[in-house]
């Protein structure tokens, strides 16, 4: 590509980091409760903060790791990726506990934040910090991806997509996860009666999905020797 388009992708990704950025959100308690509680989680489009906790939970992820193994290219590419993913998804991104934790949904196909969605809002620049010889192969495994969804969902357009979820270092142990995910299955997807699909990257993360009714459909392995990645699907469950 061109300089050109290159620059014209990166003013584009931060109109829409700006845009984001600037957009106000409900109120946000700054302390603590005694217990967590579900009404903690709230919509937020607060991109700095956002961005931050997501950072933090991301950089010792096991995907990011072997995508990007230099430690300092890897906070910028993090940084990078879900300041664009933010910007892409507003009114879709929860926040818990004064951002302790912070987790982003996508509603079905109408809301679906693809690889060409990426790539086309700014996301090309950021693929400089992978190595020249994974790049093609790493944009047509995630684009694998979205075709696996559309099989594991059997075509519905109607479903929630948890793109990511992400609880600060700080924060782990506590709960935080597991709350938010009670808080959005059962207030969202249950009482709507739509399915849920994630793709988990560690054995602990399955291990808490499946106890909120996940099932594994597929474990694939990211080219051409990277960790493996547990696809998973949640049906409505009755109130």
């Amino acid at each position: 590509i061109g300089y050109t388009c290159a620059k014209s992708l990166n003013e584009s990704f931060k109109k829409r980091t700006l845009h984001s950025y600037n957009t106000h959100s409900t109120s946000v308690k700054s302390s603590a409760p005694a217990s967590l509680t579900s009404a903690e989680c709230t919509i937020h489009t607060n991109v700095v903060k956002s961005v931050n906790t997501l950072k933090r939970a991301f950089m010792s992820d096991p995907v990011f790791n072997y995508l990007v193994p230099e430690m300092g290219d890897r906070e910028i590419f993090i940084h990078n990726f879900f300041t664009l993913l933010v910007s892409l998804l507003p009114g879709r991104v929860y926040q818990y506990m004064d951002f302790g934790g912070v987790m982003l949904w996508a509603r079905g196909t109408v809301e679906n934040v693809d690889t060409m969605a990426f790539i086309t809002n700014g996301g090309l620049l950021n693929l400089r910090f992978l190595k020249w010889s994974r790049i093609l192969s790493t944009i047509l495994f995630f684009d694998s991806l979205e075709n696996k969804r559309n099989y594991h969902l059997k075509g519905a357009t109607d479903y929630y997509f948890l793109m990511d979820i992400g609880v600060d270092p700080e924060n782990r142990g506590q709960g935080y996860g597991s709350t938010m995910l009670d808080y959005f299955v059962k207030n969202h997807a249950d009482k709507e009666g739509v399915p849920c699909y994630l793709e988990a990257t560690t054995d602990s993360s399955r291990r808490l999905y499946e106890r909120h009714k996940f099932v594994v459909v597929e474990t694939v392995q990211v080219p051409p020797n990277g960790p493996k990645m547990y696809l998973m699907l949640r049906q409505p469950v009755a109130n």
